[in-house]
């Protein structure tokens, strides 16, 4: 969708019925908080449930599987589905975050405020998609641009040892913490020795 052409959606449209839904940037983040926290997956199925049903505004009745995958094509800010690799015969795990809303808020907060002059704390109400486009267009020169980098930066052989000492003590110093079970650990090990042969 076109940010610049069509307004902001405030409804989802389910069994060609559209629903109100509440489209704040705070809900989205609580998503994004749960789903990457800790917790077993059953507990982070609970809460989003919980989630979804407030996204819906209370008015979820109709099947809790079509709920979930409406609030996901409006948390993706998108109305396309995700494509599925038909070659890929398990299933595809996304990419470990490389920010985290609940860690992050002070920088993302004062990148904000900065750039945009849009007080997160204060502001009533701020479109999710509105929210996304914004930070994904903040500027390098914020600490929070910079702390993402070092957590992506790839240490390579042509740097010096000192340049690969100083990034990896950056990259130690800004790591999220990995809230992933041992049994998820294992097969991204697995998976990535697989790669090299």
């Amino acid at each position: 969708m076109n940010l610049l052409t069509k307004a902001l959606p405030q409804t989802v449209a389910v069994d060609g019925v559209d629903y109100p839904v509440d489209t704040d940037f705070r809900l989205m983040i609580e998503f994004e908080i749960i789903a990457n926290g800790p917790g077993t997956m059953e507990e982070k199925g609970e809460m989003t449930i919980l989630l979804v049903d407030r996204f819906f505004c209370g008015n979820m009745d109709f099947d809790v599987n079509l709920a979930i995958e409406r609030f996901m094509w409006f948390y993706r800010c998108d109305d396309q589905p995700q494509k599925s690799n038909e070659n890929d015969d398990l299933k595809e795990k996304a990419p470990r975050p490389v920010y985290s809303f609940d860690i992050d808020a002070p920088l993302i907060y004062a990148a904000f405020l900065d750039q945009y002059s849009i007080d997160l704390v204060r502001i009533d109400h701020l479109h999710w998609w509105a929210f996304r486009s914004l930070l994904s267009a903040l500027r390098d020169d914020h600490e929070f641009k910079k702390v993402v980098g070092y957590r992506t930066m790839k240490i390579t052989k042509d740097m010096s040892p000192e340049q690969k000492k100083a990034y990896r003590e950056l990259k130690r110093i800004n790591r999220l913490p990995d809230y992933r079970s041992e049994e998820e650990k294992e097969s991204e090990f697995a998976n990535s020795l697989d790669a090299l042969f």
